[in-house]
């Protein structure tokens, strides 16, 4: 046999083989796309295995590879994907106790309780994401809407912390959103952020007392909540028409953190 055939034979195997290993790839991606999204992941193909684990959602319904590919998103800082994705995440029927079971497990790790505090509760870590993807993607009032929403859900019942968003508005450029009516009311949103702070601040003194080793990430938790909310408070009184006493607020806000201060150990 010539050079050139044994050149050209071993040419055209390697070539099937190539194409029979692009080809197994291929089908194999399709088939098992989780599988493929877990190892494309440990290869540094964030964005690939985000979108493997959405397809695996859309075959399964599971809410853990739409959590996953949400995640993934996330880390990528994709922020078209965190929108198209989180609106899918937080409309599906088992979001909510998604969360929940996601809270109980951060809650019973063996993290510290400054941390745990963190990471008590992943509903207003996601949809602050999913608001900060907004922004970034010009949907400023949608994004502020989300916010209002979540507020008024919160203030019906400030134990459960909630969901705040404010904080990413507080840009010159978007102060001027904190003279809206806040909805179902007469006042704006950032007066309504006051009321809130007072009411995180009479509960907060109302139930501390309670504290012990268990519930200590929540009660860190919440302080720090309220100390966020006197900043924004701070911040906004300089754009409503209403009267802020953000003297008040703010020594209020040091109570709190002198509180915090003795629960966390710091001197």
């Amino acid at each position: 046999m010539s050079t050139n055939k044994i050149i050209q034979t071993i040419s055209l195997t390697l070539l099937i083989m190539l194409i029979c290993t692009t080809l197994f790839s291929f089908l194999f991606v399709l088939i098992f796309p989780k599988t493929s999204a877990q190892f494309l992941y440990k290869l540094g193909q964030v964005n690939l295995s985000s979108k493997l684990y959405y397809t695996d959602y859309n075959r399964s319904n599971d809410i853990n590879s739409l959590a996953l590919a949400l995640d993934l998103s996330i880390e990528n800082n994709d922020t078209g994907l965190i929108i198209n994705y989180s609106k899918e995440f937080f409309n599906h029927n088992k979001y909510n106790d998604y969360i929940v079971q996601l809270n109980q497990k951060n809650a019973q790790s063996s993290l510290t309780p400054l941390i745990k505090s963190m990471l008590i509760n992943e509903d207003n870590y996601y949809k602050n994401m999913y608001a900060k993807a907004m922004i970034k993607n010009n949907n400023v009032s949608l994004a502020f809407q989300l916010a209002c929403e979540n507020l008024n859900n919160t203030m019906v019942n400030v134990e459960d912390i909630g969901c705040y968003i404010f904080s990413l508005f507080l840009k010159s450029e978007h102060l001027s959103l904190f003279t809206h009516i806040f909805p179902n009311t007469s006042q704006s949103v950032g007066k309504t952020l006051e009321d809130y702070f007072y009411l995180l601040y009479d509960f907060y003194f109302e139930k501390v007392s309670l504290l012990d080793n268990e519930n200590k990430p929540y009660f860190i938790a919440l302080a720090n909540r309220i100390i966020t909310v006197a900043g924004n408070v701070n911040m906004v009184s300089q754009v409503v028409s209403e009267e802020i006493n953000t003297e008040d607020v703010l020594n209020k806000a040091y109570l709190v953190n002198e509180s915090l201060k003795g629960i966390t150990g710091e001197v």
